[in-house]
C-alpha cells in the first residue's frame, strides 16, 4: 500500500513543483489539475443524453394537454391514469438530469481530490486579514472551484464564441 502511495505522489509531484516558488507552486498545480478536469467534464457533457431529455419533455407536454383534455369532458379515471403517466415521466426527465449532472461533475470531485493530496492538506493562499467562516487561508478546494469556474464560464464560452464568429454565425 505504501508503495502504490508513493507511485501515486510521484505523478502528481511534478504539477506542484514547477517553479522555486512554493506557494506559486500551489497555485499553479491546482490550476492545471482544474484546468484538465475541466476538460475532461466538457468532454464528458458530450455524452447526456439531449434527444432523450427533449422526447421526454414532448410527451410530458402532450400527456399534459391530454389529461387537461380528459378533465375538460369530466373523464376522472383517464385523467388519473394520464396523471400517474406524466409524473412517471417527469420522474424519468429529472433521473435523465441527474445522470448527466452526475456525469459532469464527477471528474471535478476527482480533481479537489488529486489537488488536495498533491497540496498535502496546505494551503494555497495565505491572507493578510481574516474572513469570517474561512480564517486567513484559502485551501485547495476553494482555489480548484474558483478555477474551475472561471474556465468554465470564460474560457469555454470565449472559445465557443471565437469558433461561432469563424464561422462568420456572429457578428463582431
Amino acid at each position: 500500500m505504501a508503495d502504490a502511495l508513493q507511485y501515486f505522489y510521484s505523478l502528481i509531484d511534478p504539477f506542484f513543483n514547477l517553479t522555486p516558488w512554493e506557494q506559486l507552486n500551489k497555485i499553479l498545480g491546482v490550476l492545471i489539475f482544474a484546468l484538465l478536469f475541466s476538460l475532461m467534464s466538457k468532454y464528458l457533457s458530450r455524452f447526456k443524453p439531449e434527444e432523450e431529455l427533449e422526447n421526454t419533455i414532448k410527451e410530458i407536454k402532450r400527456i399534459s394537454e391530454l389529461s387537461r383534455d380528459a378533465l375538460d369532458v369530466e373523464n376522472y379515471k383517464m385523467y388519473a391514469i394520464l396523471q400517474k403517466q406524466g409524473n412517471e415521466l417527469i420522474y424519468h426527465y429529472y433521473l435523465l438530469l441527474t445522470r448527466g449532472a452526475m456525469l459532469e461533475i464527477s471528474p471535478h470531485l476527482l480533481g479537489i481530490c488529486i489537488s488536495e493530496i498533491g497540496l498535502r492538506r496546505g494551503a494555497v493562499f495565505i491572507l493578510p486579514f481574516t474572513l469570517p467562516l474561512v480564517g486567513n487561508t484559502i485551501g485547495g478546494t476553494i482555489w480548484y472551484i474558483v478555477c474551475a469556474i472561471i474556465i468554465h464560464k470564460f474560457v469555454f464560452k470565449s472559445i465557443k464564441k471565437l469558433k461561432t464568429l469563424h464561422k462568420g454565425k456572429a457578428k463582431i
